[in-house]
């Protein structure tokens, strides 16, 4: 099996962690004889993870987060967006505004809060400040 280096290059890591099968990572050093640069880096990660791996102690993850990171996973996995209702979330295209989320009645969503009412409500502090000092 023959590698180019864009492929060697994203499987750096993945073969320093030992995540790639033996036919991978024959094909990875095979490639790597060749590539003095690559060679270089993937010497200094190494160097890297093994420096990491012997100075920082390990610690056991919370239970909760442990927990917390799983569901997480979870609902990433089925598609949905942290912190956005199903009904803001119509699926592949979530990045568009929609006519439902527009005259929605639940609260706003971080788009409507960031772009509108933020500004908004400088923009009558501003104004009350302003009217103030006039008077």
């Amino acid at each position: 099996m023959n590698i180019n280096r864009e492929q060697a290059i994203t499987m750096l890591h993945d073969v320093i962690d030992g995540e790639v099968s033996d036919e991978m990572r024959i094909a990875f050093f095979q490639y790597l004889d060749g590539d003095a640069d690559l060679r270089v880096q993937y010497e200094q990660a190494r160097l890297l993870k093994d420096a990491l791996k012997n100075r920082l102690p390990k610690a056991e993850l919370p239970k909760a987060s442990k927990e917390r990171l799983t569901m997480l996973a979870l609902r990433l996995a089925a598609g949905d967006r942290p912190g956005v209702s199903a009904r803001q979330n119509p699926g592949p295209r979530s990045g568009y505004v929609t006519r439902e989320i527009i005259s929605s009645t639940e609260s706003p969503d971080w788009f409507t809060f960031r772009f509108w009412v933020k500004p908004l409500r400088t923009a009558a502090a501003a104004a009350v400040l302003l009217a103030m000092t006039l008077f």
